[in-house]
């Protein structure tokens, strides 16, 4: 777990929005979801130690977290897509799973706000 806040850069989606506001508030909104589903899967993958659920939510987690501007997350997802790329299951991952997924309890929130503002 990190002890400073969470860090979100909204760079690559404000060039993929051309600045319309409403439209990347949509794609936060979804981001916001889809973070939440591969999150939840990845969490189920580690506890049932299926290191290719594990590896396939990391994956698509990753790509969303960079669309989201969550650039801690998208690198904590590539280590994890790393060490799973054997199909083996690497219990001594579980540093790099846990921060996925209490980091991803801070952005949540803070992705929330960036919504939620007018």
């Amino acid at each position: 777990m990190t002890n400073t806040a969470i860090q979100v850069d909204l760079t690559y989606l404000r060039t993929v929005s051309g600045g319309d506001e409403t439209f990347e508030k949509l794609l936060l909104q979804n981001a916001l979801s889809d973070i939440q589903l591969q999150v939840s899967s990845l969490g189920e993958a580690w506890r049932q130690k299926n290191a290719v659920a594990v590896r396939t939510a990391a994956h698509t987690l990753k790509s969303v977290a960079a669309i989201a501007g969550l650039a801690e997350i998208e690198t904590l997802c590539r280590k994890t897509e790393s060490s799973f790329i054997d199909g083996q299951f690497h219990p001594e991952a579980a540093p790099v799973v846990y921060s996925i997924i209490e980091n991803w309890q801070q952005a949540r929130l803070v992705l929330q706000q960036i919504i939620a503002k007018d």
